[in-house]
């Protein structure tokens, strides 16, 4: 029983084996362009293809992305176009597909082109305006140009458009202003060129203005209606009001900060005399696209109207602090303001002392003493008195 598995499982093995082996690879696989954005891929299969394997082939080819998983497209034809950016290395692979077998694909690996410009990229401001900027390289070269042209289908553009607006730095090119007089479509073809060493050299670039949006910050308007404030701004012009959302960020009497989001372009909060409000708003993108705007400037409504309690509190404290600061400052400085008158030296003593003039004393006159004397009368001698010798 055993072994009769066993012969079962590897006749099958050796039979997917030999099919997937017996599926040939592409061969002659090509790569050229077929305007100044889109290209062709194009390849073929042996000749003894058909008679080996009874089937419709099928071929997958896997588009380089960069910084990601490559891209997977089917087709039954042994060409494939499309209109898309080439900057970057790419390694552009074709696989046959029969029934269930597959083989190894065949590779085609087109060189990086010289980098002109660096960091690009464009931003949509405005329903029918966008700037592209970028750095120069070492590589820019002094006649550099801009082109752009929109896609009509997958293997064909617009006419080809050169930039009309330049935008300077110090003198270089770092940038250009796209103007439309319709909405700008959901993809846009950009290629930089220049001549290097004698040779044409251009980067080609596909962008969706959608996915780097930048309008200007919104301009809050506020209205007091009974016990509440009424906020209002006016929608970005770019795209409908339903792909925008708004942050609205606001404080009251110096509280902490209150963020909440919103999906309309107005809002209602309620009123306090006594507070101050400072109100910011930001525009976000993010049902139709991705980017937002700056944060609007601060608007303020109001004034803080402090309590009597408080004010009863805080006054004399504020009072006793200034008190207390201005003795700490005065006692810093009083020998600033009030500096010590120097002694006179004692040579300058002595010198005066020699000077001094003897003056005599002054007559004082006597003082005059008054006492008040009492006389009394002496008694008369009398007769009985006696008398030595009678």
């Amino acid at each position: 029983m055993y072994s009769c598995w066993a012969f079962f499982v590897t006749y099958n093995l050796v039979s997917f084996v030999a099919s997937t082996t017996e599926l040939s690879s592409p061969i002659n696989l090509t790569f050229s362009w077929t305007n100044e954005f889109c290209w062709k891929l194009s390849w073929s299969l042996p000749a003894s293809f058909e008679e080996k394997l009874n089937c419709s082939p099928k071929y997958q080819v896997n588009l380089p992305v960069p910084g990601k998983v490559p891209d997977s497209k089917r087709t039954s034809s042994t060409t494939y176009e499309t209109c898309a950016g080439l900057t970057g290395v790419g390694n552009y692979s074709v696989e046959t597909l029969c029934n269930t077998n597959i083989n190894q694909p065949a590779v085609h690996t087109i060189a990086a082109p010289k980098e002109l410009v660096s960091n690009f990229q464009c931003v949509f401001y405005s329903y029918n305006d966008m700037n592209c900027s970028w750095h120069q390289t070492s590589q820019t070269p002094d006649d550099l140009q801009f082109y752009y042209a929109y896609p009509i289908s997958k293997t064909s553009i617009s006419n080809i458009s050169m930039c009309n607006t330049y935008l300077h730095t110090a003198e270089k090119k770092t940038g250009c202003h796209l103007s439309c007089n319709n909405s700008f479509p959901h993809d846009l073809f950009i290629q930089v060129n220049g001549t290097v060493n004698g040779s044409l050299v251009r980067n080609t670039f596909k962008i969706d203005p959608k996915s780097n949006v930048k309008p200007p910050a919104p301009k809050v308007k506020i209205r007091k209606e009974g016990m509440y404030l009424n906020l209002s701004w006016d929608h970005p012009n770019i795209r409908r009001p339903h792909c925008w959302k708004y942050l609205l960020n606001y404080s009251r009497c110096q509280e902490p900060k209150i963020c909440i989001e919103i999906d309309r372009n107005s809002k209602n909060i309620l009123y306090e005399p006594e507070c101050q409000f400072e109100i910011q708003v930001k525009a976000i993108f993010n049902t139709c696209g991705t980017g937002e705007s700056d944060w609007s400037e601060v608007e303020l409504y109001g004034k803080n109207v402090w309590p009597v309690d408080v004010g009863a509190i805080v006054i004399p404290i504020a009072v006793f602090i200034f008190v207390i600061l201005f003795l700490c400052c005065f006692m810093k400085h009083r020998k600033k303001l009030y500096p010590k008158i120097p002694q006179p030296s004692l040579v300058y003593k002595d010198r005066t002392e020699e000077q001094k003039i003897v003056i005599g004393s002054l007559y004082v006159p006597d003082e005059k003493v008054e006492l008040n004397i009492n006389l009394e009368n002496k008694p008369p001698l009398s007769s009985g008195i006696f008398r030595p010798g009678f």
